[in-house]
């Protein structure tokens, strides 16, 4: 029997790994995600040094597939009603200092949790974060009326603000500007922006196609300002026929009643672990 290896996935085909997931537009790691680097890759093609595309043995045609970021970042997903592949793909990979399963469906998670135990890693020692994964139809964020109040401008994110939105983040770490600035130079993002140029309010689009980073900052809060942004961004998206999606934790009342009375309902979970 030979021995599983992972082979990497040319770029020029991603784009036909992405259309095996056409019918599954509203699932995270799937069509959105490889559509999301593709459009970095072709602003930036240097970073094909630190983003890969794998599959096991050179096989994709079931839409087996891991998209390593930095080596770290993990990104997995499959077509097949077996996750056998999926598994032998996992055990393929080069085991650095961390790994992050980033924003995963909830149906490979019995996959994550079977690779963990081979590890030889007690899985009840690994905290998996859970959230509840959000969609708007098109058509109802078509509708959304986006009324900036008098004195807020909204615009894409400026990169001179990289700092302050890694700065808020709940999930500021050292390092976590690379990833906060990758998102705000390559993909849509909307900041509220106040008379004297301050940025007040923001929301960005994170790597598998979902809002993210939605932050106000204290002196604006309750005040309307999250809804606009995100009625801002789910707009911009449904004007170019894109779904928008939302993880949002339960645990956070706030922030799900919003996003509950924008329209958005809850379709799936998705999680997250480190180890």
């Amino acid at each position: 029997m030979s021995k599983n290896t992972l082979i990497e996935i040319p770029f020029e085909d991603w784009s036909k790994l992405r259309d095996l997931y056409i019918n599954r537009k509203l699932e995270s790691n799937s069509f959105n995600l490889i559509q999301n680097f593709i459009d970095w890759l072709n602003k930036d093609p240097s970073l094909k040094e630190s983003i890969k595309i794998y599959s096991l043995n050179g096989d994709w045609s079931d839409g087996t597939f891991i998209l390593c970021d930095h080596g770290c970042y993990i990104m997995p997903n499959t077509l097949a009603d077996s996750q056998d592949r999926l598994l032998a793909a996992l055990h393929c990979l080069y085991k650095k200092d961390v790994f992050m399963f980033y924003g995963s469906p909830l149906r490979i998670k019995p996959t994550i949790d079977k690779y963990i135990t081979e590890l030889g890693i007690n899985k009840d020692s690994v905290n998996f974060h859970t959230v509840i994964w959000h969609h708007i139809e098109l058509k109802k964020a078509l509708e959304f009326q986006i009324d900036p109040p008098e004195g807020i401008t909204l615009s894409p994110i400026r990169e001179e603000d990289i700092d302050i939105v890694n700065r808020l983040w709940p999930h500021y770490h050292p390092g976590s500007e690379l990833f906060v600035g990758r998102l705000i130079k390559f993909n849509q993002s909307i900041g509220a922006y106040d008379e004297n140029g301050k940025l007040v309010a923001w929301c960005l689009l994170l790597p598998f196609g979902a809002l993210g980073l939605l932050q106000v900052i204290d002196s604006h809060k309750r005040k309307g300002f999250g809804s606009l942004v995100v009625k801002a961004m789910a707009k911009i998206n449904a004007e170019k026929g894109i779904e928008t999606m939302a993880p949002v934790v339960k645990e956070n009342a706030g922030s799900l009643a919003m996003f509950r009375s924008l329209g958005f309902q809850g379709i799936d979970k998705i999680f997250f672990c480190e180890f």
